[in-house]
């Protein structure tokens, strides 16, 4: 009797995203002030690292990716951009990010305390 061997569709490779962190805070800002936060994430599988979105919860919030493509062992960023003008007090932001990965989503968080 023999075994079939699977089908390349049957043989799902994954890669890894490995944050450094998932939540960044920030002490006081003035309302009006822009805040950056970079989010240093890592691929350490042998397969590439490809990041499919990065969605805020906010159109306060605008992201950019250092490369939606990483290969294996590399590093990448993420970069969100709150605009505080409309935000007052603690304010916290999600984004989730989806890739390539056995995890289908991932949440990064950007808090920060706007004051007047």
């Amino acid at each position: 009797m023999s075994v079939a061997k699977p089908t390349q569709k049957e043989i799902t490779k994954y890669a890894d995203l490995v944050f450094d962190t998932k939540l960044i805070k920030f002490d006081s800002v003035k309302k009006g002030k822009m805040v950056s936060a970079k989010y240093v994430f890592s691929n350490p599988s042998a397969d590439t690292l490809k990041l499919d979105y990065v969605n805020p919860e906010c159109i306060c919030t605008s992201y950019e990716v250092s490369s939606h493509v990483i290969p294996p062992n590399d590093k990448g960023e993420i970069t969100l951009n709150l605009d505080t003008t409309h935000k007052i007090g603690e304010t916290k932001i999600n984004a989730v990010v989806k890739a390539n990965t056995k995890t289908k989503f991932y949440k990064i968080i950007l808090k920060v305390n706007v004051i007047d």
